[in-house]
Formats: C-alpha cells, sequence, structure tokens
C-alpha cells in the first residue's frame, strides 16, 4: 500500500482521449491494382482502467496498483470521464478572465479539446461537476453560485460535443443533478422537499412532474452514482439527526428494481466513491472519524474497493496530510484526497 506524506499544494495534471474513426473507400474499378485504397480502420485501445482522483484540490490518475500514474497539466478539478473513458471533463482556472471554464479533453490527443464558459466560476464562492450521457456524446454542466442580490442560484446545461450547441435545463429550485438515465429522458438529483431535508429522486430531463424518490423519507440521502448498467445507485444516507447533532451518514448502494440497499463502508468519513468500469466493484475515499480532531495533527485517506455489498474490501493507496497548527479546519474533517471517477 502507498503512502505519501505531502503538505497542501496546488498543482494537477491531465491528458484526454477521443477514438477518431477512418473509412474505407469502396467501388468497382476496372483497374484495382492502380486505385488507391485507404487501410482499414485500426480499432484503437482505451486506456487502461485507473482511478481518476483528486489531491490537494487538483486531479491525477492513479492505476489500480495505487501507483500514480499522471497528473493533469493544466491544473483542473471537479472532474467526470465519459463512459468509454477516452474524454476528461473538468474545471479549470482561466487566468485572462479571472474565472472558472469547463474544458472537454481526450485522453490521448492533447490537441482535441472543447472549451464551454460558466454561469458562475467564481472563484471560492461556486461549485460544478460534469455529468455524461449514456452514448457520451453530451455533457450536462451542472452548477452552483451566488446571483447578483447574494442568493445561491443553480444552473443546468446540456453541451453537445457533436453540434456544440448549449442548451438550457429548467429543473426545480435547489435541485443537483448527478446522474442521467441512460434513455435520456430523466435525471438523478438531490431534491430538497423541505430546508432541513434532502433526497435522492429521479426527475423529468425536460423539468416537468414532481420527484420520484429513491431514498427514505426519514432520511438525509444526496449525491446518486448510477451504475453502469443503471440498475442501482450508489449514494450517501442516513438517519436525520436530532437538533445540533451530527448526521451519521454512510455509503450505499440500492437496487432501483427491488429497493433493497445496502451499506458499503464501514462508519468513518466517506467523500468520493464511483463505480467500476464493469459495475462489479465500487471504490470510495475514506477516513476513520475522530473524537477529538483538534488533537489529531495528521489525517490519512483511504481508497478503498469492495463489493457493492460492502465485502471484499481492499484498499488501494493511501495519502497523509499534516493540518498546520492554525488551520480553523483541524477540528472537523479535512478533505484533501478523494476519487472522482474509475474507468
Amino acid at each position: 500500500m502507498a503512502s505519501k506524506t505531502k503538505k497542501l499544494t496546488a498543482f494537477g495534471l491531465v491528458t484526454v482521449a477521443l477514438v477518431v474513426g477512418a473509412g474505407l473507400v469502396a467501388g468497382f474499378s476496372p483497374a484495382p491494382a492502380h486505385r488507391p485504397v485507404s487501410a482499414a480502420p485500426v480499432p484503437r485501445a482505451a486506456p487502461p482502467a485507473a482511478f481518476l482522483v483528486q489531491h490537494n484540490g487538483n486531479l491525477m490518475y492513479i492505476a489500480a496498483n495505487g501507483k500514480e500514474e499522471e497528473k493533469i497539466d493544466p491544473p483542473a478539478w471537479n472532474g467526470s470521464l465519459s463512459p468509454n473513458g477516452q474524454r476528461l471533463a473538468a474545471l479549470e482556472f482561466a487566468a485572462d478572465i479571472g474565472r472558472a471554464k469547463l474544458v472537454i479533453r481526450s485522453r490521448r490527443e492533447q490537441d482535441e479539446s472543447a472549451t464551454v464558459p460558466l454561469v458562475f466560476g467564481q472563484p471560492g464562492r461556486s461549485g460544478g461537476h460534469m455529468v455524461w450521457s449514456a452514448d457520451g456524446r453530451r455533457t450536462l454542466i451542472v452548477e452552483t453560485g451566488f446571483g447578483d442580490k447574494g442568493k445561491r442560484e443553480y444552473a443546468h446545461r446540456v453541451y453537445d460535443l457533436i453540434t456544440k450547441q448549449l442548451t438550457d435545463v429548467k429543473l426545480p429550485d435547489g435541485c443537483l443533478a448527478t446522474g442521467w438515465s441512460a434513455d435520456g429522458k430523466r435525471f438523478l438529483g438531490d431534491v430538497r422537499p423541505s430546508d432541513d431535508t434532502v433526497r435522492v429522486a429521479w426527475l423529468s430531463a425536460e423539468g416537468a412532474g414532481k420527484p420520484e424518490y429513491i431514498s427514505p423519507d426519514d432520511e438525509i440521502a444526496y449525491g446518486g452514482r448510477l451504475s453502469p448498467n443503471g440498475k442501482r445507485v450508489l449514494y450517501m444516507s442516513g438517519p436525520k439527526p436530532a437538533k445540533d447533532q451530527q448526521a451519521k451518514i454512510r455509503l450505499h448502494v440500492q437496487d432501483l428494481a427491488t429497493g433493497k440497499r445496502t451499506p458499503v463502508d464501514e462508519p468513518g468519513e466517506t467523500h468520493g466513491y464511483c463505480w467500476s468500469p464493469d459495475g462489479s466493484r465500487v471504490a470510495y475515499t475514506w477516513q476513520r472519524s475522530l473524537e477529538k480532531p483538534s488533537e489529531v495533527p495528521e489525517r490519512e485517506t483511504q481508497l478503498i474497493t469492495a463489493d457493492p455489498d460492502g465485502r471484499n474490501r481492499k484498499v488501494v493507496t493511501s495519502r497523509k496530510y499534516e493540518v498546520p497548527e492554525n488551520s480553523s479546519g483541524r477540528a472537523s474533517v479535512v478533505l484533501f484526497f478523494s476519487v472522482w471517477d474509475w474507468r
């Protein structure tokens, strides 16, 4: 198990991938020996399976053996890999405008990219992530930020990689999409039925109708991730806490057909999780809970894989971070290493 201790930095690097098809010229010719014919297309191998992780605020790839493979350059964060693993959509900082932007890159051909401006993109004041369509042609851009009057606002837009068009998506206020059904008709998302509750639910991609809730109404639940076959969902959930108490949240897998749900992680602090490329395993980043965190300067986060029922857990690697003595976050959970995708 690899382990490294590092101070907080702001570097990272990514290369990205796109498959280009080649056509075969066909037709009759009385002199075939002299007719130029293009070569048959040679299938391009997909990049080897790797974990996309965010370490000290920047993205990198980690191999199945826990070895760091590649850092993203330019530095990027909040990344999402296309279903076939060929493209990476991530946020990057545009120094010329002082704002973040979305950049979609090929994992194998660095010069192929698409840049999309963000609605908010305010450093330190906004957030965002991307959700891919099942065919990898479109990506849903999900943003939160503050409007002119200081009120938190939400924005959902679909970017089509083929037509280069952006389309606004109207979802109920306060909803954050986290998944996309295979038929493209529904989004999986975090929905707030009340100010003190959040649940995982299906939402119409057209913004019509009411949410179809997946998680129980007596729990807090959020961050749904659909399995590759769309039959299960991975999300964080736990009982609603008593007043002034912290919610005890764990990672669960729920079968969408039967409703059966199973905890995946051990009690602790899980931040970051995803499915394996074939849906047979899940990966998550986990810290042990601390009774007196202010007295523990060094924190360790483990990257763990497990079966969807929580069995056969395996620690792939871990990272350590020494919290500065004067840090305001020393008395709580410190997030510095999290898994975002596995392709």
